[in-house]
C-alpha cells in the first residue's frame, strides 16, 4: 500500500514539476518577446518622428511663456497628427501585456516561491 502511495505521489510531483517549469518558461518567453517588441516599435516610432522632423516642433517650448501659451494647442495637434498611430497602438498593446504579466507575477510571487520550494524539498 505504501509503495502505491509513493508511486502516485511521485507521479503527482512529476506532473507539478513539469507544469511549473512550462509556466515559468512561457512567462519568460512572453516577457522577453514583449520587451523586444517594445524596443523595436519604440525605435520605429522615434525614427519616424525624427525623419518627419516632428521633434523640431518641441523647440517652441524653449521660447517665451506667452509664445508657448499662444501656440501650445496647435503644436500638440500637429504632433498628434504626425504620430504613426497604428505602430503606437501596437506599442501600447505590448506595453499593456507586459504590465499585466509583471503585475500578475508580482501578485502571485509568494505562491510561486512556495510551490518551487515544495518541489525542491521533494526532489532534494
Amino acid at each position: 500500500m505504501e509503495a502505491l502511495e509513493k508511486k502516485i505521489l511521485k507521479k503527482i510531483y512529476w506532473y507539478e514539476t513539469g507544469k511549473i517549469l512550462l509556466e515559468g518558461l512561457l512567462e519568460i518567453i512572453a516577457i522577453v518577446s514583449l520587451v523586444a517588441a517594445l524596443i523595436v516599435f519604440g525605435q520605429i516610432i522615434v525614427e519616424i518622428l525624427f525623419t518627419q522632423k516632428t521633434f523640431d516642433l518641441l523647440q517652441l517650448f524653449g521660447e517665451d511663456f506667452e509664445v508657448v501659451r499662444k501656440y501650445f494647442t496647435d503644436t500638440v495637434y500637429i504632433f498628434y497628427q504626425e504620430l504613426p498611430k497604428f505602430i503606437l497602438i501596437i506599442y501600447l498593446f505590448a506595453f499593456s501585456g507586459l504590465s499585466i504579466i509583471i503585475l500578475t507575477l508580482m501578485k502571485n510571487f509568494k505562491k510561486i516561491i512556495n510551490r518551487v520550494i515544495s518541489l525542491l524539498k521533494f526532489w532534494l
